[in-house]
Parts: structure tokens; sequence; C-alpha cells
């Protein structure tokens, strides 16, 4: 939709026009296989080869910019697309070395503790200060159904517990201290880079409602209201010690006790789910990724008017 208003060709790949995306009228839908390895590259090379040009190339899933990322010297030429540099682009989408990455560059993340297969849990968990949130290092375990996305734990016995069965399928975690807040205290940097890193657009936003509560998605959102400063000079900060390239986003939540914002993660290579809350509101992200991409300058945010709030429920 917000493509679609600018009269722009859109082309969906996809496994099946039974999708959301693929019954959009705005929309022709380009069938692969899959959405993952040798499939997905071949099916964009017959996409570019079908098309005749070197369109824009626009990612949605981690699972598709990692493939994109490993063969960018093949689609490159069929595609015009902006990613960070390859082995920056690994360090960001990976939750152990992007913490590391964040105390290097002065960056405000939760005390967290890195656990790899076969090392001691209970050691490494007993230097953080309860409760904790136990994640996958790497998303792509959790997209592929090896393991899950977040735990709370209250416990240490929980947390040993979680961490142990964690492990098993996600090969190495992340223990994180938990934020002080509510669900309402999690808010978002969305933005769009161009290959100089100069932002070409930020909109900045503010969850209500998680699914499910504390650990999940994007329930229902607003704009960031009277945080959308503070939340926007913290993205410029990540955004400067990385020299972000393309359109990603930053998810922080705002320690009740302290006001800080602190780093949740990253999103890198590819929209966000809260990409419709930034175009309701007037800056129109994905429009301004697309004219990043064919040279041409930014354009000014629409005038907002009345308040708007994005629910998953719309898809």
């Amino acid at each position: 939709r917000s493509l679609a208003a600018s009269d722009i060709e859109l082309h969906v790949v996809a496994t099946t026009r039974w999708c959301v995306p693929g019954l959009s009228r705005h929309a022709r839908v380009a069938i692969v296989p899959s959405l993952g390895g040798r499939d997905l590259v071949d099916g964009l090379k017959a996409l570019a080869q079908r098309l005749g040009r070197r369109a824009v190339l626009m990612l949605c899933g981690d699972a598709q910019v990692e493939v994109v990322n490993e063969h960018r010297d093949e689609l490159a030429p069929l595609y015009q697309f902006t990613l960070p540099p390859a082995g920056l682009l690994r360090t960001l989408a990976n939750k152990a070395t992007f913490q590391q990455f964040a105390l290097q560059h002065g960056l405000d993340v939760p005390r967290t503790a890195v656990v790899g297969a076969g090392e001691p849990v209970g050691a490494a968990l007993r230097e953080l200060t309860l409760p904790l949130v136990i994640k996958p290092a790497d998303k792509l375990q959790v997209l592929s159904g090896h393991a899950e996305r977040a735990v709370r734990v209250d416990s240490r016995a929980e947390a040993e517990a979680v961490a142990a069965r964690m492990l098993g399928g996600a090969g190495c975690i992340v223990a994180q201290e938990w934020i002080d807040g509510a669900d309402s205290d999690i808010y978002f940097a969305l933005f769009v880079c161009d290959s100089d890193s100069r932002v070409a657009g930020m909109f900045c936003g503010r969850k209500l409602v998680c699914d499910p509560p504390e650990v999940g998605s994007t329930g229902l959102c607003v704009d960031a209201g009277e945080h959308s400063a503070a939340v926007a000079r913290e993205a410029v900060r990540f955004i400067q010690a990385c020299r972000y390239q393309g359109i990603g986003s930053v998810e922080y939540k705002r320690d009740r006790r302290s006001g800080r914002f602190v780093i949740v993660e990253p999103t890198i290579g590819r929209s966000d789910w809260q990409e419709e809350i930034a175009t309701l509101c007037g800056v129109n992200l994905p429009l301004q990724a697309y004219r990043a991409e064919c040279g041409l300058p930014p354009q000014p945010p629409r005038p907002m008017g009345a308040p708007q709030a994005w629910s998953a429920s719309l898809f």
C-alpha cells in the first residue's frame, strides 16, 4: 500500500498467491518453490529476466536477508538494493555478537550473558539479577522452529531449565536482565539510510500491546509522542556507530526506574511489521527506501492528521 499510492509497479515473491501480500490488489505474484537458499536466488534471477530491468529489491524477512547477504554478488547486477556490509550485517543480526558490538560502541544494552552449547549454564546466569529474558542468539533458529523466541524467567531454577532446553535447539543463547516496564514502555525507531549512511527517513513509535505479552510481537502501536525526539537520538547513535546502510529499525525499552532507553534488538536489512503506522502518520519509509535506491531525494514527511494506531489484526 505504501508504494502503490505512488504508482510503483510491484511484484511479490512468494510460495503461493494465497498469502496476505499475494492477495493484494496492488501486486503481481512471482511464485518460487521456497523463500530460502537456492530456490529464492534462482526465483529472483528468473523474475529479473522476465522484468528485463534492474528493479528495486525490498526484503521482508530475516531468512531472506541472510540469503541475499550470502548471494549479494550474484544478485547485485540484477537488482538495486542496499545492505550493510556482509560481515557487519551478520554481527548486527546475531544477538550475541551484537551485544559485544553495542558495548564496544557505548550503546545502551541490558546486562547479558552469552552461553554456547556445552558451556555451564548456571555459572553464567548467576552473574545476572533476576528476572531474566532468555533468547536464541540467532533468530533464524526461531523461524525454523528449532527454538522458542523469548522466555521470561523469575527464578534460578526456571532460568537454568529454560536455558538448557533452548540450547538444545539454538546452539547459542543470550540471557538478559529484565528491563523494568510494561509493554507500553517499548519504543521503536524505523529508518532508511542511503549508501552514505545519511538518514533518508525515520519514524519513532511506541508499542501498546505485545502478543504474547512482555516478549511477543507488536499487537498494537502508535507514534512515540513526547518521547519521539529521545528515541530518534538513540537511533542516530546506533546508525552512526555502525554507519548503517539501507532499511532497518531498532527496538528500545524505557527503563521506568532510570528513564533510559535500552536496546532490545535491532532489525537488520528488512522492513518491519510497524512500517504501516509510519505511513499512516505521514512517514512513508518504503517509498523513501525506493527513492534512495533510485538516486532520488527524500520526500518530506506529510503533515500528520488525527492520531493513528496500527494493529496486527488489520492483516
